[in-house]
């Protein structure tokens, strides 16, 4: 009589324990896939004021006789792997979208190739350092930056 007493509460106590541990288990994972939802949708919440700027932007040079500058795109060069690769590109897009909506010929290449080469951005702890490969300026701007991490950061 009492193997059975210790094999119900053994049988209940293991019962118990791997309720708890699947439910740990489950709020886990649920915690984890809400967390990249949230960021997913913070990126597209910063795409969408992104495109709105830029809208607002174009709205206000809608002369059709003049060339303007209608985007900015960043491409980035790096080696290994780069955990804050579109926080960077967000970084270096805010820099240049002051020109979204001037015009062409008033845009200075050297000018736009100050406000990215040899710069340092901190982002989430870390220390970035850029440099300028390649600018093309146009309707689109596009830019090609190298990033290396600073040591010690």
């Amino acid at each position: 009589m009492n193997r059975k007493i210790a094999f119900v509460i053994f049988f209940f106590t293991g019962f118990v324990f791997g309720l708890i541990a699947g439910a740990f288990g489950i709020f886990t994972f649920v915690s984890y896939r809400n967390e990249q939802y949230y960021e997913r949708i913070h990126q597209l919440s910063y795409e969408i004021r992104e495109k709105d700027l830029h809208l607002a932007k174009l709205k206000e040079g809608t002369n059709k006789n003049r060339l303007l500058i209608k985007d900015a795109q960043v491409e980035l060069v790096y080696q290994g792997e780069l955990p804050d690769k579109t926080a960077l590109e967000q970084a270096i897009k805010a820099r240049i979208a002051i020109l979204i909506g001037k015009e062409v010929k008033y845009a200075d290449p050297d000018l736009i190739g100050e406000m990215i080469d040899r710069q340092l951005i901190q982002l989430h702890g870390r220390v970035y350092k850029l440099k300028l490969v390649k600018l093309l300026v146009g309707e689109m701007v596009k830019a090609w930056v190298e990033v290396k991490p600073v040591a010690g950061s």
